[in-house]
């Protein structure tokens, strides 16, 4: 790990070192999130990282494993601070159709938990609106600025 000039000798990283970035001709990489340069001169768009994608929905198989001894309604109050943190992290990014994609995955994890097998049509019984109306599931793609419901 390289020092800077003037920097303390105490084992400690800057934040400057924390935070590196490498950018490039197709865009940088910052903290957790992906910019992409687009074909318009001076637009950037962030995007989450594949990592950080794939640690999240390994988090989410954790919690929503088919042995896992709680109710539907436990589950999601175990679900919703994970959700709500990682999209609120993420929704200022270009994620619209990344939400809608965790979002309907997640809706069948929930699904497949309940209900033991994928062929059982005990699905039916707690559709997407039971979930998110009735029992409160964090809806990522709600979580967009642009997407969220005016409430005045």
């Amino acid at each position: 790990m390289r020092r800077r000039r003037g920097s303390s000798t105490s084992g400690t990283a800057s934040s400057f070192l924390a935070t590196r970035s490498s950018a490039g001709r197709n865009g940088c990489t910052f903290l957790r999130a992906r910019s992409a340069a687009s074909c318009a001169p001076g637009a950037l768009y962030a995007y989450p990282r594949e990592k950080s994608i794939r640690r999240f929905m390994d988090q989410v198989r954790q919690r929503t494993k088919r042995k896992v001894p709680l109710r539907t309604t436990e589950l999601i109050t175990e679900l919703n601070p994970l959700l709500g943190g990682w999209g609120e992290y993420y929704k200022r990014a270009h994620v619209r159709r990344l939400f809608h994609r965790l979002d309907a995955w997640i809706v069948r994890r929930i699904w497949s938990h309940r209900f033991k097998r994928w062929r059982n049509c005990g699905w039916k019984q707690r559709s997407e609106e039971t979930l998110y109306g009735e029992y409160r599931l964090v809806n990522l793609v709600r979580l967009i600025p642009s997407l969220a419901p005016l409430t005045d």
